[in-house]
């Protein structure tokens, strides 16, 4: 499942074509830093799957989201083994294999789970995990919870890099109180509670909860996408695109 994005004015879209990523640049307004990571192309990665993780040591993706949400059964044995296969996989699989730590992100169960907690608690215990993408945030208060709960799984570490946040725009909510995500800061501090650095837009929630019918042409999301962009560049974070669900047509 790839992601597009847009970053410092420019917006790409990912189109995937069998094993290889390909960017359409749509538009460019401005020029992005340089001093960072290209982050043009996500893929979702189910923790599920041993193949689908050992798979993802070889895919062309900018950025790889090992995923604990959506793509796992929402039992507790699975969310569990799930949990438990991906630390597995980080700590066993040779560094030398594993995607640069710029490249791994792990998205967790929301915060209103049973499973947030223990997905934390166990990610942050590998060194290359250094960002998280967060379901369902529908205001600063999600971001404070976030932020509690970083730096009270990284207490006593000695880890001076900070976690960046990935904060998934997903509800009417969200959409509201972008300005006040999108400024958002942690109590803590960067290297304790973590930093936000994307916003990124789930399109096929956000229209379960505004009952926004989807068409082909998307003009039903442009005003949220637009929004979404503008809250981004306004403070310095990336803006990540809605999946891109038609892969195969490179006219989508």
């Amino acid at each position: 499942m790839m992601l597009s994005t847009r970053r410092a004015g420019t917006y790409l879209r990912i189109i995937s074509c069998q094993r290889h990523a390909y960017v359409r640049t749509l538009s460019t307004t401005g020029i992005g830093k340089t001093d960072q990571a290209l982050r043009r192309s996500y893929l979702y990665v189910p923790s599920s799957s041993d193949r689908m993780l050992d798979k993802s040591l070889t895919t062309p993706s900018d950025v790889v989201i090992y995923d604990l949400e959506d793509s796992v059964p929402p039992s507790t044995n699975d969310k569990d083994s799930a949990r438990q296969r991906l630390s597995t996989f980080l700590s066993c699989t040779p560094q030398s294999k594993l995607p640069h730590h710029d490249r791994i992100a792990v998205r967790l169960n929301d915060i209103n789970t049973p499973f947030f907690e223990h997905d934390i608690s166990e990610v942050l215990k590998s060194p290359f995990v250094r960002t998280l993408v967060l379901p369902k945030i529908h205001s600063v208060r999600d971001l404070h919870h976030v932020s509690r709960a970083i730096r009270s799984a990284r207490a006593g570490s000695s880890t001076p890099f900070p976690i960046r946040i990935v904060a998934s725009i997903e509800s009417a909510r969200s959409a509201w109180n972008l300005g006040e995500i999108a400024s958002w800061t942690s109590e803590y501090g960067p290297d304790a509670g973590g930093k936000l650095g994307a916003l990124l837009f789930a399109a096929e929630d956000y229209c379960a909860d505004t009952s926004v019918v989807r068409t082909p042409s998307r003009l039903e999301l442009l005003y949220v996408r637009s929004q979404i962009t503008i809250a981004a560049k306004a403070f310095g974070l990336d803006a990540i695109d809605m999946v891109c669900v038609n892969y195969k047509d490179l006219d989508y």
